[in-house]
């Protein structure tokens, strides 16, 4: 094996450096375990301007720059491309991630510069990639999706996971190592520990840090994607359906060991358990709180994770509360069963209310995430504003935003690109149309595609609206009524709203 000097680049992805790069330095601790030499630029962490960047890129001469990124990324990943292919013309660059795997023919036909794109889980995919550098035999590594020596964009044959026959080095996911956190700036990560998640994320002291060992996930809400860690997932990418797990753990030693880690190198105190549903197998939840005790982290380390409403179980959360569960977070969503089923939560207003009864029972925090999406109402609306004022809730919901790999946003394509079409665009597509140049209508239609993946963020603010009962600005009015929990004002609004759609159907039916 030939050793290569690689450069993994993790782009800025918030306000504020809460999250190390997980999955990113589990790549680089592969990389590092098969002798390559590797080095991790984290601009999340450090903030640097484009300059800087560039004199980072001049450090060596890389055979390899990688950058993975989340679809919310890609504002930020846009400009570095160019950047890495100026200073280092004969680097391979690698996209990798969320961002890249969701829609990587989109992804090649944007960036010029980008050479593959690792689709889906990356640990067995880079390895043979690594192999594959210099003589760029890229069609005989499954998993990528690279551009021919006539320009188009290829797919391999999909990888299987890991876990499933003949996936590559590594047969199951306990066979991995740890994150490289020592190529990481963990301090920096631990300065930004506090964060309102519940009273003990905000102490003085904290040193908390993110963590996750599961893979997928049971339920396929409409608005979710778990970064090609599904088959699920793979099957839309790939167009056809590809058989196997959509959601798959590292066992409970395996995580507590990582936890223990932690606490030893680096003296963290808090954990927050990013996987997408802990709670939902049971016996990994117990053998985990079983260990924790065993290991003697219990009360030195304490942690937080993430639900479904109908995981919430009391001999769970007794046991894990025991050994120092802090706060479960739930992505309830809505209070109204109608939007629920929308959404496809597979989940009841009632299965919510018992979740928080329990956690309430146990002293543990219950956090909850509410959003607006294109089947509510003012009644749905209202439905949830009462939930959180029985059960003394304040938070600013999201909006459903269609995010690259999920089915909301492969079902509204037209839609968002609509939105994103200037008026002129409209009508040159439009002419395009009439005139037969289809090439024309779709480049100007991928553009605005593009437009709409870059002004991604975290669902707080409204990037496109596909509610058909509320314009934008009555949605993102919508949005601070609830946070102030103004039943009254919603109330008098949705009477005022129906006093004008009856005069507006009165006057349709008089010119008729």
């Amino acid at each position: 094996m030939i050793k290569t000097k690689i450069l993994l680049i993790h782009p800025q992805i918030r306000e504020r450096a809460e999250h190390a790069p997980f999955g990113l330095l589990q790549i680089a601790a592969v990389s590092d375990a098969l002798g390559h030499q590797v080095a991790v630029l984290d601009l999340n962490a450090h903030r640097i301007g484009l300059d800087a960047f560039r004199q980072e890129v001049r450090l060596d001469e890389w055979d390899v720059c990688g950058i993975s990124a989340l679809s919310s990324q890609y504002k930020y990943v846009k400009p570095l491309l160019p950047i890495i292919r100026k200073e280092r013309p004969n680097t391979l660059i690698v996209g990798g991630g969320g961002c890249f795997s969701s829609q990587p023919r989109e992804m090649l036909r944007w960036n010029k510069e980008l050479d593959v794109i690792v689709v889906g889980e990356g640990e067995n995919t880079w390895i043979e990639l690594l192999d594959v550098v210099y003589s760029k035999r890229f069609s005989e590594v499954r998993g990528l999706a690279y551009r021919d020596e006539d320009g188009r964009v290829e797919l391999t044959e999909p990888r299987p996971l890991i876990g499933m026959k003949d996936s590559g080095l590594f047969e199951n996911l306990d066979d991995l190592p740890f994150p490289a956190w020592e190529l990481a700036p963990v301090e920096i990560y631990l300065q930004n520990s506090q964060l309102p998640l519940c009273p003990e994320t905000m102490r003085i002291g904290l040193r908390r840090i993110s963590i996750t060992h599961e893979r997928g996930c049971p339920y396929q809400c409409r608005f979710c994607s778990h970064l090609l860690q599904s088959c699920s997932d793979m099957s839309r990418v790939y167009g056809r359906k590809i058989v196997g797990p959509n959601m798959r753990w590292q066992s409970a030693e395996y995580v507590v060991r990582h936890i223990k880690y932690l606490r030893q190198k680096y003296c963290v105190n808090f954990v927050s358990i990013l996987d997408e549903n802990f709670l939902v197998n049971t016996k990994r939840s117990l053998e985990f709180a079983d260990l924790m005790e065993k290991e003697g982290l219990s009360g030195l380390v304490r942690f937080g994770v993430l639900g479904h409403a109908n995981t919430v179980k009391p001999e769970v959360i007794s046991k894990l509360k025991d050994v120092g569960l802090a706060y479960v977070s739930i992505g309830a969503e809505s209070a109204d069963q109608r939007v629920l089923n929308a959404l496809k939560k597979n989940c009841k207003p009632e299965w919510i209310q018992n979740a928080f009864d329990t956690l309430i029972k146990y002293e543990v925090y219950p956090i909850t995430t509410w959003m607006i999406c294109s089947e509510d109402d003012l009644e749905s609306i209202l439905a949830t504003i009462r939930f959180w004022k029985r059960n003394q809730i304040t938070c600013k919901p999201f909006f459903e935003t269609p995010y690259p790999g999920c089915k909301l946003y492969d079902d509204n394509k037209e839609k968002i690109i609509e939105q994103f079409l200037t008026d002129e665009e409209k009508e040159i597509v439009h002419n395009a149309k009439i005139k037969e140049d289809l090439e024309k209508a779709e480049e100007i239609k991928d553009k605005a595609l593009e437009s709409y993946v870059s002004s991604l963020g975290d669902a707080t603010d409204l990037v496109v609206n596909l509610n058909p009962t509320f314009n934008d600005f009555e949605i993102v009015g919508l949005q601070e009524l609830m946070l102030k929990q103004d039943e009254r004002m919603i109330t008098a609004w949705s009477k005022e709203k129906g006093r004008k759609n009856a005069e507006k159907r009165e006057g349709e039916g008089s010119n008729f």
